[in-house]
């Protein structure tokens, strides 16, 4: 069995190590994402919507009979 002195040494070296994975995860908040990363899902949405007007226009003119 676990003594106190030994879970209170184990939860000071958890919280040590939370506090430093927060600073890691601060850091990279606070920087700007990458163009890819801020318009890649607008991106990704335009070439859907694309796709589906081209596929509709295919449709309405009679290209699939």
């Amino acid at each position: 069995m676990s003594t106190y002195n030994e879970m209170k040494k184990k939860a000071e070296s958890d919280q040590d190590r939370i506090e430093l994975r927060s600073e890691k995860v601060r850091n990279m908040i606070g920087e700007m994402p990458s163009f890819l990363i801020r318009w890649g899902n607008t991106i990704l949405v335009v070439i859907f919507v694309l796709l589906a007007l081209i596929a509709w226009f295919a449709l309405y003119l009679g290209g699939w009979n």
